[in-house]
């Protein structure tokens, strides 16, 4: 019996120590022309090792390296690392004078990372990555996580600085003290979020956010959360708090409650900050200082955007803002049917009637309906309310100029049901992105997401399906080739 248990136990350390294992990519060098290629949890936990288990190349040369995922990825087998504390992020931050941040690129190529796990409530600046600064992350996401810590916390990254997140998005759910966010808990220092979401459950104590829990002097565009978001102080569906910082064509659908400075979009919006084209649908309840967008607005601009959430609190609760100190608001509403209030600090109230198509008159007075919002004439998309329409492009000229161009064309054209996209590049190139866009300028497919690409001839086909797999209608449509140097466009016709 005695030699049985003590095999048991050996059985158990051996499965405990094989659970994390380093393998070093099988392609690539590190290199921005040729990245390291990750197809699995292993390559994945090689990035993320100290020297003790990869000693060469170091972790400071892997952390500033360019990587690539081919692949999928199951992280669940995460749940049983290191005594049960799950994955170690990749770029930690320990003070002013120790921090060793990731500085390199990840491009996910559209694959996802499932179920990753980190359960490490006395731990800072956790996410799959833990810092980064100076880095690049773009087309990946994070599904089903749960991760709980303590300051900086993330569903794809604890702390952003100086950094890009770019396609990217996080499910699950994401816990911890402060500066908790679904996918980025704190974004500092002229750092960048575009065209990215959070569908995940968030919650902490302070600077709470569905998708960002804190901004400094930060942008965030074209993006969304739609979970629940829970906290103390500065608690909102989309941001938490921020400070000099800009959010833009973004929005968020989820219910938001909390103590203090708790709003819709963003609990606290301050310090010259500005929110434009965003709005807010999710149910917001709080004690001081509640609003359907903003908690308190103190010092900040709203331009052109609206809520229709319910709101609720015991004293400085507002329709469209909780509060409003040396601000101003323009051109900015929140539903008096839904919201059951019928003052704000900021913003004009309306009725449901007059929010939804067809619209007042004196409704999204000098808003964009060409470019940035479009109308829900069926009430097929945001219950009659307008939507933010997809990233646009310019797509006024068939072909942009460049110095050395690249060719880019199709055949047949017209056609129906597919078509062959000819382009070549003078010279090997680190990103080549290869999108079709239809006439209003919107997205229709990435048929090449940010990817090195060699010199020469090259084809692919367009089978006429969308990002969906939905068959797209007749009519014009152009594809966009776009390196670092040059970007071209050609006009395409589909007749069916």
């Amino acid at each position: 019996m005695k030699l049985l248990t003590i095999l048991l136990l050996v059985l158990m350390a051996s499965a405990g120590l094989m659970a994390q294992t380093a393998i070093a990519p099988a392609v690539g060098d590190g290199s921005q022309n040729n990245p390291w290629e990750i197809a699995s949890l292993e390559n994945l936990y090689w990035i993320a090792a100290g020297d003790d288990v990869v000693p060469t190349p170091d972790q400071s040369t892997r952390w500033a390296s360019h990587y690539i995922q081919t692949t999928d990825i199951d992280a669940s087998e995460t749940s049983s690392w290191f005594a049960g504390e799950g994955w170690s992020s990749i770029g930690y931050w320990l003070n002013l004078e120790d921090n060793y941040p990731f500085t390199g690129s990840y491009n996910g190529q559209e694959h996802t990372i499932d179920a990753l796990y980190i359960n490490r409530p006395d731990t800072d600046f956790l996410g799959l990555w833990g810092f980064l600064d100076g880095a690049y992350i773009e087309n990946l996401g994070v599904t089903n996580v749960d991760i709980n810590g303590n300051f900086n916390i993330g569903g794809l990254v604890g702390e952003q600085s100086w950094s890009t997140i770019s396609n990217s998005y996080s499910t699950g759910s994401v816990s911890g003290t402060w500066c908790i966010g679904g996918l980025v808990g704190s974004q500092t220092s002229d750092s960048t979020i575009n065209n990215s979401y959070s569908t995940g459950s968030v919650s902490g104590y302070g600077i709470v956010g569905g998708l960002v829990g804190g901004q400094s002097g930060t942008t965030i565009s074209n993006s969304y959360s739609t979970g629940s978001v829970s906290g103390a102080l500065f608690v909102g569906g989309l941001v938490g708090a921020r400070s000099s910082s800009t959010i833009n064509n973004s929005y968020s659908t989820g219910i938001v409650s909390g103590d203090n400075y708790v709003g819709g979009l963003v609990g606290w919006n301050r310090n010259n900050s500005t929110i434009s084209n965003s709005y807010s649908t999710g149910n917001v309840s709080g004690d001081y200082y509640v609003g359907g967008l903003v908690g308190v607005q103190d010092t900040s601009t709203i331009t052109n955007s609206y809520s229709t959430g319910s709101v609720s609190g015991n004293s400085n609760v507002g329709g469209l803002a909780g509060s409003q100190v040396d601000s101003t608001t323009y051109n900015s509403y929140w539903n008096t049917d839904t919201s059951g209030q019928t003052t704000s600090y900021g913003g004009e109230g309306r009725t449901t009637a007059e929010m939804t198509y067809p619209y007042a008159d004196n409704t999204y007075v000098g808003w964009d309906f060409i470019e940035i919002w479009a109308p829900d004439e069926n009430y097929d998309f945001n219950d009659g309310y307008p939507y933010l329409r997809e990233p646009v492009v310019s797509v006024e000229d068939d072909i942009i100029a460049v110095v050395e161009p690249a060719r880019l064309s199709n055949f047949p054209n017209p056609f129906n049901p597919e078509t062959r996209i000819l382009f070549s590049i003078p010279r090997d190139v680190e990103k080549l992105d290869l999108k079709i866009y239809n006439i209003r300028g919107q997205l229709v497919r990435r048929l090449i997401p940010s990817t090195p690409y060699p010199a020469g001839e090259h084809q692919i086909v367009w089978d006429g399906l969308d990002e969906r797999g939905r068959p797209a209608g007749s009519g014009i449509f152009f594809s966009r080739m776009s390196t670092p140097d040059y970007t071209e466009t050609r006009k395409m016709l589909l007749l069916k």
